[in-house]
């Protein structure tokens, strides 16, 4: 009876994991002027998550800027913007929360801790360490 009790346990922990609706469901920022896009990407979704939309990394010599545009992403708890050296989230800078599950956002990058490794931008959970979905940046 344990057993089945545990199993059935993990199950709902498995299918539950980043469900809860905590985000905003739309969310728009301005279009940075006077930055260039140096770097793009498209997003995919990872496993059952659905995450879509288009990722620049824009910069003058002053400033940093990620870009999500015409962004889409399933809904779950602690979402947080990485900007990743790989897709496991092993060395990442945290650009904090995911604004909204749809819209275009920017965030801001600290050009002291860039470095041109950083080609991947994540949408993680946090809470339960799951990726819903990731972009390689690429050189335009």
């Amino acid at each position: 009876m344990k057993t089945l009790l545990y199993a059935f346990a993990l199950l709902c922990l498995a299918t539950t994991g980043c469900k809860k609706d905590d985000i905003a469901l739309q969310a728009t920022d301005e279009l940075p002027t006077g930055l260039t896009a140096s770097r793009t990407g498209m997003f995919q979704g990872a496993g059952r998550y659905m995450v879509s939309g288009k990722v620049s990394l824009l910069q003058n010599t002053d400033k940093l800027v990620l870009r999500l545009e015409n962004f889409s992403s399933s809904s779950g708890p602690d979402l947080k913007v990485y900007l990743s050296k790989d897709t496991r989230a092993t060395s990442f800078i945290n650009l904090g929360e995911l604004k909204a599950l749809n819209g275009n956002f920017n965030y801001e990058v600290d050009k002291n801790q860039y470095d041109s490794d950083f080609k991947y931008v994540l949408i993680w959970c946090e809470d339960f360490s799951v990726l819903f979905g990731t972009a390689e940046l690429k050189t335009m």
